[in-house]
């Protein structure tokens, strides 16, 4: 902003600010003056308020020398003063000086017998007021000498009860030279109602009290924040602030704070001092923090110092001294304020936000200094003004509250941000993992190729092979732990609670590690009983707890033993990992279970794996509502120890009754099922198409799986393997998720629009292990999906299952088909057979026609050659020709056959699909009309491919009805026809049925089938 416009914007608000103080001059009324006149004010000639105040001015005697309550001796020498107003100087130069001021008020009829009221402001230094002769109130004590006189100038309010006209008013007053500012009646009196006074009284004091109150609510809150942990000094410096012009407010005008505590007239002033002095002090050290970068440094260093020197100056000068040099006291308040306004418009020249609100703040403050400096210099009366502190708390918590709001929206959109690295990160680490992953699996499936299918290899070549597996497996686990320690710390790890058997899971993972141990001599010890009852726990993590466990302990065992026992206390099994290797510092186990930490630096085996495994067990642990704990001593082993909840009796009980294999035999039941796939089955070959972008992958896969009774073909995209489903009739897709242009999950959405999950089932191999990505994968219609590195007995016996439901599934096709038309429908027959019978008495020939058709047509029912895949068109036409022959004899002239046949035309197509469209078309189409209709069969070559055609002009069908029977949910079994057709032409050739239908106007029904032109 350029100075131009800030010093414009400060000018406008200055003339709002007067014309705020102007409107709350016109709101709270000054008070009309009366002027006494040689010591009398008479209401009889001017009319006394009825409901405000007034003030009592002009000229009062004043009796020198005295202290009078009443009146005295008339030879007493008497002078006019003007109250308000100083001494005049003909009094004495004595140190202390004393007497009385005289006013007479006259008061007409029909003012009196009511209660009326007297404010007196202040008075040098002290005073004591009497109304005919009785003392109704005081400050300080007036004497005659100052041994008797005590100080005080605290404003206060007195009433009396008036019933006679002449109001005798005597004020006492003394001063001492103390002060060296004239003692005197320093500000107006008034006078009115008691009503009016209170009610003048409350609307001050109740302004004062609301204002400091608003200053109580910052500063309280600035604490607040300051101890719930947001340690800025400049929250310190703007609670002082506020507290010392909370005092500020209480030790001014009407002096409250001097009402309730009693306080020497000395430290009176000082206070006010004090108070003036701090509020400049703090408002300097305030800005000074809340603006760092914008402060020059040596101003406010040299500043606060010298107001710090003042402030001792204060404490420890006399009164006499103070008050002499009271004009350093505006220099003090004004200073700072010229300071930050100075500081504040570079700021805002440099486009800092917000800090505009400060500087209307600051401007609020010079001119509230301002008009109260006007307030004291001059005999200008002001009511107590309220507004410009309070528009300085408003902009300095507006400045603040804004720079809340701001961070709030900066901490929420850095709240994004992190989320969306923290979303990159996982992103990166699974993208990291799958890249790893990939040439991992590569590396796997040669090995493992490697010593099931060379039988010449050296007994070297076969170690080195077999520890190339155990790097590759060590590196699995590494990568497990990377995503699983992001899961953990995400919180998006779930378990999957069940009764576990401790035992046998601690068996199996002390048979992993006996070959990871190979080359040591560890004896490895399980002291867990069979009968140990089972914990609450998710298997795998439970396998994967133990597993970091006793591998930690291998790793720092060069021998000994490694010890796992468990014990049962209350409702928790404690279970122990005790080794005897080489131990663990006292340093190391208090940073042990923190990520990445990798025990003692000085040793080789820190370099190995990456510092996540005891993190990660000791996450696990606490998942399940257990604790983690180890005892250790350098030299002498280690204890770890975690506790896990014992499952319920009930639950136990169900487990105990299902009837659990153990390790062993779950093994040698998946090499079983493995080794189907390396045999020729009893049914037919496998065709398996690979697809994947890696042509290294694509190979080792294929070497894999190809043996005897299993063809696997490969595809090195998406785009391809999808031209390869029409060519061949697959059993199974194995599909990489990650590949370019289209990925895996893609895919396999594409192939479930043309196949079920039982007839072309997918197999996705995945490096990415997350619950989101494995779901994707179903979601997109996969039967069955592999984590990289993939094992190959485990990728055998997957490839077996999946073969054998797609092979099941195509064989119940098959059946279903030739069992449609095995179960000839009894009324069929027994019409067929009536026609017969019928044609016996007068048409022998054509009786004889029908039957040979007939016996054709059951022939054609029970081949078996109708369990086939395909059969020749001719063989399929013969058949329909026979039902057509024996319904045309029936029905006559309701049935009109028309053929349209390219004899050209030579196709193989799936047993009795043209026979069941064309039945339907019969059954379902024409012969529900009262005059039957017509069917046409249409046999015509386009381009490469026959186009097969039965249209008819019946009753159409439903839309629903129609998509019910296309449906694989259809509400009731029958009507399989036309779905078995449908799903035998996708399986075949990749499309099916084209139906079209318009109800009353009839049905079209075609499909495609490739040319035969041998």
């Amino acid at each position: 902003m350029k100075k131009k416009k800030i010093f414009l914007v400060i000018s406008l608000f200055l003339v709002f600010l007067t014309c705020i103080r102007l409107l709350w001059l016109s709101f709270i009324a000054i008070p009309e003056h009366y002027y006494a006149v040689d010591g009398v004010i008479d209401f009889r000639t001017n009319a006394l308020p009825k409901a405000s105040t007034l003030i009592l001015g002009g000229e009062w005697n004043f009796i020198s020398a005295q202290l009078l309550s009443h009146q005295g001796d008339p030879l007493l020498p008497t002078r006019r003063e003007l109250v308000p107003g100083e001494w005049t100087k003909r009094d004495t130069t004595d140190s202390f000086q004393y007497g009385t001021y005289h006013l007479q008020l006259i008061l007409a009829e029909e003012d009196l017998y009511k209660t009326y009221g007297m404010r007196i402001p202040s008075i040098r230094s002290s005073s004591q007021v009497f109304i005919n002769g009785q003392l109704l109130g005081s400050s300080g004590v007036p004497a005659d000498s100052p041994s008797s006189y005590m100080a005080s100038n605290v404003p206060y309010s007195v009433s009396f009860y008036a019933d006679q006209p002449e109001i005798n008013i005597f004020i006492q007053v003394a001063h001492s030279s103390l002060d060296p500012r004239p003692g005197a009646i320093q500000q107006s009196i008034t006078f009115g109602s008691m009503e009016a006074i209170n009610q003048e009284s409350m609307i001050k004091t109740g302004s004062e009290i609301t204002v400091a109150v608003i200053f109580l609510i910052h500063a309280f809150y600035a604490g607040i924040l300051y101890l719930l942990g947001a340690r800025q000094k400049v929250l310190i410096y703007f609670m002082l602030l506020t507290l010392a012009a909370t005092l500020m407010i209480f030790v001014s005008d009407s002096k409250l704070f001097f009402s309730f505590f009693d306080v020497s007239y000395p430290w009176q002033i000082k206070i006010v001092f004090l108070t003036y002095t701090c509020v400049a002090l703090f408002l300097l050290l305030f800005f000074k923090h809340l603006l760092p970068n914008f402060t020059n440094h040596w101003v406010f260093f040299a500043i606060p110092l010298l107001w710090m020197l003042y402030l001792l100056y204060i404490l420890f000068a006399p009164l006499e001294s103070i008050l002499r040099f009271s004009f350093i006291l505006l220099f003090i308040l004004l200073i700072p304020a010229f300071v930050i306004m100075h500081q504040l418009i570079r700021t805002i020249m440099y486009n800092l936000e917000d800090c505009l609100l400060l500087l209307l703040g600051t401007v609020a403050i010079i001119n509230n200094v301002a008009w109260a400096s006007l307030k004291h210099r001059t005999e200008i009366e002001f009511p107590f003004y309220p507004f410009d502190l309070l528009f300085v708390i408003i902009f300095f918590s507006a400045f603040w509250f804004k720079r809340y709001f701001r961070a709030a929206e900066q901490t929420v959109k850095l709240s994004e941000e992190l989320q969306k690295a923290n979303q990159q990160k996982d992103e990166f680490l699974a993208a990291t993992s799958h890249e790893l992953r990939n040439p991992l699996h590569s590396i796997v499936m040669i090995a493992e190729h490697l010593l099931n299918s060379e039988k010449n290899l050296s007994p070297d070549s076969k170690q080195n092979v077999n520890i190339l597996l155990k790097v590759s497996r060590r590196m699995t686990l590494l990568l497990d732990d990377l995503l699983d320690f992001t899961r953990l710390k995400n919180k998006q790890l779930k378990l999957q609670l069940s009764p576990v058997e401790v035992a046998p899971v601690v068996t199996g993972v002390l048979d992993m590690l006996r070959i990871i141990a190979d080359g040591k001599t560890i004896h490895f010890v399980s002291q867990i009983d069979d009968r140990f009852p089972p914990v609450k726990a998710d298997e795998h993590r439970l396998v994967q707890i133990l597993f970091n466990l006793v591998h930690n302990a291998v790793k720092y065992t060069d021998q000994g033993t490694i010890t796992i026992s468990a014990s049962v206390v209350g409702d928790y099994a404690y279970i122990n990992v005790k080794d005897t290797g080489t131990g663990i510092d006292e340093t190391v186990q208090t940073k042990m279970f923190n990520p990445y930490e990798q025990g003692d630096a000085s040793s080789a085996l820190a370099a190995e794996g990456i510092g996540l495994g005891l993190t990660i067990c000791q996450q696990l642990v606490e998942l399940h509502g257990g604790e983690l704990t180890v005892i250790s001593e350098k030299g002498q082993g280690s204890l770890f120890t975690f506790s896990l909840p014992l499952a319920g009796q009930h639950e136990a009980d169900i487990k105990n009754r299902t009837p659990r294999p153990s390790a062993s035999d779950e093994i040698s039941a998946t090499k079983v099922q493995a080794e189907r796939l390396m045999k020729p089955s009893a049914t037919s070959t496998a065709h398996i198409l690979i697809v994947d972008d890696d042509p290294v992958n694509l190979r080792i896969m294929q070497n894999t799986l190809s043996s005897n009774s299993v063809i696997a073909v490969t595809a090195r995209s998406g785009e391809e393997a999808l031209s390869l489903l029409a060519e061949h009739n697959w059993d199974l897709i194995i599909s990489d998720v990650m590949m370019p242009q289209m990925s895996g999950y893609e895919l396999t959405a594409l192939i479930r629009k043309r196949f079920t999950v039982s007839e072309l089932p997918v197999l996705l191999l995945t490096a990415r292990t997350r619950s989101e990505d494995i779901h994707a994968g179903f979601q997109a219609g996969a039967n069955d999906y592999l984590a990289k590195p993939v094992d190959s007995v485990e990728l055998k016996a997957r490839v077996d299952t999946l073969v054998r439901i797609k092979q099941t599934t195509a064989e119940h096709l098959r059946m279903e088909a030739a069992w449609l038309q095995a179960q000839i429908q009894p009324h069929f027959l027994f019409n067929t057979l009536n026609t017969i019978l019928a044609l016996l008495e007068y048409d022998k020939p054509k009786m004889k026609e029908v039957f040979e058709a007939f016996i054709h047509y059951l022939q054609a029912g029970f081949d078996f050659e109708n369990s086939k895949h395909v059969i020749p068109l001719e063989q399929e036409l013969e058949v329909v020709r026979s039902y057509l022959f024996i319904e045309q004899v029936r029905f006559g002239h309701r049935l009109e056959i028309v053929w349209e046949r390219d004899e050209t035309v030579n196709v193989l197509v799936p047993p009795l699909a043209i026979q069941t469209l064309v039945e339907n078309a019969l059954t379902h189409g024409i012969l529900k009309q009262i005059n039957g209709g017509s069917v046409r069969i249409s046999i015509i070559r386009q381009e490469d491919e026959a186009v097969i055609t039965i249209a008819d002009n019946g009753v159409g069908i439903p839309a629903h009805i129609l998509e019910q029977q296309l449906s694989d949910r259809r509400p009731d079994k029958g009507g399989v026809g036309l779905y078995n057709t449908d799903r035998r032409l996708k399986q075949l050739y990749g499309q099916g049925l084209a139906i079209q239908t318009q109800l009353g106007e009839g049905t079209t029904v075609s499909f495609r089938l490739p040319l035969d032109d041998e």
